[in-house]
C-alpha cells in the first residue's frame, strides 16, 4: 500500500531522520530499513510502499535528534494511505517517546501522548489500521 505523511520539521542540530513501517516488518529480513528518510528544515512529504496485514499498525519512528536550544522537533500533519487522507483518525495514534533515563528519572514524564502528532524525543508513532483501508474507513463511520 502507498503511505504519505507530510511533516513539519524545525532541525537545529543532528541529523534526524523518520522510518515508516508496519507492526509486522519483518527486521529479520532487513538490516537496514528501505522506508528511512532524512529529515530536512520545513514540510515534505515522505512516500513509501508499506506491506500492511490485515490488522496492523502504521509506524513512524523519529530518531536522530538531539537536544539543542532552540528544540529539534517534528509536527506530523497528515496520514495518507492509498490515496485516503487519514486525517479522521490521527488524533487517535499513540506517540511513545524514547526518554533519556536521567530526563525520565528527573521529570517522570507519561509513557505515551494521545494525541501524539507532536515529536519532540526520538519515539514512535503508532496508528491502528484494517485493511482495506476504504473498509476501515466505512466501519469506523457506520453508527448501530
Amino acid at each position: 500500500m502507498n503511505v504519505k505523511i507530510i511533516v513539519d520539521a524545525k532541525i537545529h542540530g543532528g541529523n534526524p531522520s523518520i522510518d515508516l513501517y508496519s507492526r509486522h516488518y519483518n527486521k529479520l529480513k532487513y538490516h537496514t530499513n528501505p522506508n528511512t528518510f532524512l529529515l530536512k528544515p520545513g514540510i515534505q512529504t515522505l512516500e513509501c510502499d508499506i506491506d500492511f496485514y490485515p490488522v496492523d499498525c502504521l509506524n513512524i519512528k523519529f530518531k536522530g535528534k538531539v537536544h539543542t536550544v532552540p528544540d529539534t522537533f517534528v509536527k506530523l500533519n497528515k496520514v495518507i494511505i492509498d490515496e485516503i487522507d487519514m486525517q479522521q483518525f490521527l488524533l487517535q495514534g499513540k506517540y511513545f517517546p524514547m526518554y533519556d533515563e536521567n530526563f525520565y528519572n528527573e521529570f517522570s514524564p507519561e509513557d505515551f501522548y494521545c494525541p501524539g502528532t507532536d515529536f519532540y524525543h526520538n519515539g514512535v508513532f503508532e496508528l491502528q489500521i484494517k485493511t482495506p483501508i476504504w473498509k476501515f474507513m466505512m466501519e469506523k463511520y457506520n453508527v448501530s
